[in-house]
């Protein structure tokens, strides 16, 4: 009986040893799992972290180049209400504005000119060399089948490889040249409804190629540079016509001599100072061309035009500094002398205009001869008006013509 309790105790210490290795055997695997899944949840959550990562660093990317090529923009469409700037300098500007989003070290702007016959490559910088490229029609070179033209006639941005500009020039849609591009890409400047030429960008080297993104870019950035060349020349334009309005309010257009209305206005000018210094201040010299009615009646208006152009020449020949000439109207002159210390002076212009009258002019190989009846006014307290000022100066000519014409007469 004792044998068999023994042999039940080593039985049971047997199935106790096997249950302890097997629950340390299960605990070990059970490490082992949790040990896995706690790596795999430390790289999963990791990776993830890297990915959220990235993103935002694609997002602080983009809008930071989204930034930059708005602030490019803004600059360039800035360019155009700078006054000081030339159209070359504004045209140099929005290349160097340009270099902030797409690569720059190709480029050209090229206009239509001639109502549209005429292609000028009006700025370019470039590494290999458009002279080349275009050898004796550079920089202006009728339109043809070129690259810039077929830019103007779709309308639409460009984006072209070696391979494909290779292709279009065997298929003969493009002009037999060597093109040496390895990537090129134009934008039409189109703006008021009209297509004014095109912006280009292009590589001689495949480490540098443009992609559709660009394209798109720059297909953006060139309706903002065809705005400001378009309001740039518009203001330019506005402000041309303000001059050429301003000089026919103030000048003679024929002679470019001071007008009527320019002359009447200096010398209401100077009777309203007071004449306190006891000297001759200024003398008024009222001309009459003798003989131009017969120079019009011999050779014709056009000849006669061209002596009045040559005979204010003459006159602002003899003047001083800051004297006023001008052209009454028809052969009528006036010359304002002002700030004279004596009468000499006066005297002095008048016999040399008439001694330049003397002998005849050639005008156009033609022998023309003309006198001049001059009448002279000096400063008087009596002249209160310019209306009473070139009354006195007029009879004073008249007396001139009536002595005998080629004279000077003082009123």
């Amino acid at each position: 009986m004792d044998t068999q309790n023994n042999t039940d105790i080593n039985h049971m210490h047997s199935k106790s040893n096997e249950a302890t290795k097997l629950t340390g055997t299960v605990t070990l695997e059970y490490a082992r799992g949790f040990s896995k899944g706690y790596e795999a949840g430390i790289l999963e959550n990791a990776t993830k972290n890297r990915e959220a990562l990235l993103h935002q660093e694609t997002l602080v990317s983009k809008n930071t180049k989204m930034e930059v090529l708005l602030q490019t923009l803004f600059r360039i469409s800035e360019l155009s209400h700078n006054s000081q700037l030339t159209i070359e300098a504004l045209y140099k500007s929005v290349c160097l504005e340009l270099s902030h989003v797409i690569d720059t070290s190709n480029f050209y702007i090229a206009r239509l000119e001639n109502e549209g016959q005429i292609l000028n490559f009006c700025f370019y910088q470039d590494t290999y060399g458009l002279e080349k490229e275009y050898a004796h029609d550079f920089p202006r070179r009728p339109v043809a089948n070129g690259l810039t033209e077929m830019v103007i006639k779709a309308g639409e941005t460009m984006l072209l490889s070696h391979t494909q500009i290779v292709n279009l020039s065997k298929s003969g849609k493009l002009d037999p040249r060597t093109h040496s591009a390895e990537s090129w890409l134009g934008a039409p400047l189109n703006a008021g409804g009209k297509m004014l030429g095109v912006v280009v960008v292009q590589s001689y080297t495949d480490h540098l190629v443009f992609t559709e993104s660009d394209a798109r870019l720059f297909h953006f950035a060139s309706q903002h540079i065809s705005s400001a060349i378009y309001r740039y020349e518009e203001k330019t334009q506005e402000k041309s016509e303000r001059e050429r309005l301003e000089l026919v309010a103030k000048y003679d257009g024929l002679t470019g001599l001071l007008n009527r209305e320019s002359m009447n206005r200096r010398i209401e000018s100077l009777l309203s100072k007071d004449n306190k210094i006891e000297v001759v201040r200024y003398s008024l010299l009222f001309i009459d061309l003798d003989g131009f009615k017969q120079v019009n009646d011999d050779f014709g208006h056009l000849i006669g035009d061209k002596l009045l152009i040559r005979v204010s020449e003459i006159l602002k020949s003899k003047v001083r500094d800051g004297d006023a000439v001008c052209r009454l109207g028809g052969d009528e002159f006036l010359i304002l002398l002002d700030g004279l210390s004596s009468k000499d002076t006066t005297v002095n212009i008048v016999n040399r205009i008439l001694s330049d009258l003397e002998f005849p002019l050639i005008i156009d190989e033609l022998s023309v001869s003309v006198g001049a009846s001059i009448g002279v006014i000096f400063d008087s307290p009596a002249y209160t008006s310019q209306e009473v000022l070139l009354k006195a100066a007029d009879d004073a000519m008249y007396k001139a013509k009536n002595n005998g014409k080629h004279q000077y007469c003082i009123g």
